[in-house]
């Protein structure tokens, strides 16, 4: 599958104290992690009729990285943004998980239009087989 290096091997996360509310920053760095909530996204190309493949790899391909980071962490989780290769957007796999990183209902539509935007111009000038 000829996808987008950038987006096909994004893997991000954000840690914030257990009780923390959205909006309220604190210095992690002063929180033992033994108070972090771990949330790990990655975007990720799939087919378009056939998501569930990629979303099982993705788990696949992190659950070692989710048990290290559990060992230390009060709550980890994996949240895999799955693109298809011409475009579609998973609501369940991307709407949901960017408004868990705490953006609002209009910038959640708005990145996932530019996701969209990107993907389906990506493929056009790399000419996807």
């Amino acid at each position: 599958m000829n996808v987008d290096p950038v987006l096909d091997q994004m893997l991000f996360a954000y840690a914030y104290p257990v009780g923390t509310k959205k909006g309220h920053q604190r210095d992690i760095q002063a929180i033992h992690p033994l108070r972090w909530d771990v949330h790990l996204f990655e975007v990720k190309y799939c087919d378009d009729t056939r998501p569930e493949q990629q979303l099982a790899r993705a788990t696949e391909q992190h659950i070692r990285l989710k048990h290290a980071l559990a060992q230390q962490c009060h709550k980890v989780s994996l949240r895999t943004i799955l693109i298809g290769v011409a475009g579609t957007i998973y609501k369940c796999h991307t709407e949901l998980h960017l408004s868990k990183l705490g953006l609002d209902l209009c910038r959640v539509r708005k990145l996932t239009l530019d996701l969209n935007t990107h993907s389906t111009q990506y493929n056009k000038d790399h000419k996807y087989k």
